[in-house]
């Protein structure tokens, strides 16, 4: 499957329309949110997400949960503790009212969660075994060599397209205008915390899970302890952040 975290790319041009139109939370968590089914399993299996039929009753609703999860939970612990670089381009998003912006443009989120779920799975359409696009065009399914190996094509589109995503979505970041940075020092307890949570899950997964584990699925893995790290370390800095007294720093 192309990288989860380059899918962003292809609904990022929809930003430069009007907030009244799109919603950029609901066009990227949309685009990320079909693969979520494999976080949520830790293996790369999906019974429900990459399926038209599960476009409604399982990446719609949670893909509105990722983005109340993201913006209430996550948002201003992870934009406070990243490095300045990032930080300073991201600063806005720290005051952003997602429950008034909620309440006034529920619609246009949820139409963005759509759009952004129908393009992950129109360019998973032609990257994945047997997906639409695949078997439509049969010169995907063939091989092109390069000694000592061969792939298909659609496995060829998978990895670029990985790649230009990246590009994409790091460039996009990288253009973003600096602004004052959210705090002076990053809190090294928010690192510390989400690390060793995430390090507890993966070594879990590894532990009682199968053997023979496949590098998909270790990956995937990794990307779901890093997620429970991420929350867990939200809660946490939420928790020293209302505490009287409390530091967030060494």
């Amino acid at each position: 499957m192309p990288f989860t975290f380059s899918h962003p790319a292809l609904v990022l041009p929809l930003a430069y329309l009007s907030p009244r139109w799109v919603s950029l939370t609901g066009l990227i968590v949309g685009s990320i949110t079909p693969d979520f089914e494999y976080f949520l399993r830790m293996r790369i299996n999906s019974q429900f997400s990459h399926y038209n039929w599960g476009v409604f009753w399982f990446n719609l609703p949670l893909g509105l949960g990722l983005c109340f999860v993201f913006h209430l939970l996550v948002r201003n612990a992870l934009l406070a503790n990243l490095p300045r670089f990032l930080q300073v381009r991201f600063a806005p998003c720290y005051s952003f009212d997602w429950w008034a912006h909620f309440r006034t443009h529920w619609w246009v989120i949820l139409n963005s969660l759509l759009i952004g779920i129908g393009s992950h799975l129109f360019w998973d359409r032609f990257t994945h075994e047997h997906a639409y696009f695949v078997d439509m065009f049969p010169v995907l399914n063939e091989h092109v060599a390069y000694h000592p190996y061969s792939f298909t094509w659609y496995r060829v589109i998978q990895h670029s397209s990985t790649i230009i995503g990246m590009v994409v979505v790091g460039l996009t970041i990288y253009k973003l205008p600096p602004h004052p940075p959210i705090t002076p020092k990053v809190s090294g307890q928010f690192w510390v915390v989400a690390g060793l949570v995430a390090l507890l899950v993966f070594a879990l997964r590894i532990l009682l899970g199968n053997k023979g584990f496949l590098l998909g699925n270790l990956v995937v893995s990794m990307i779901s302890a890093s997620m429970v790290g991420l929350i867990v370390g939200s809660v946490f800095w939420h928790s020293l952040k209302t505490t009287p007294g409390s530091r967030l720093d060494f």
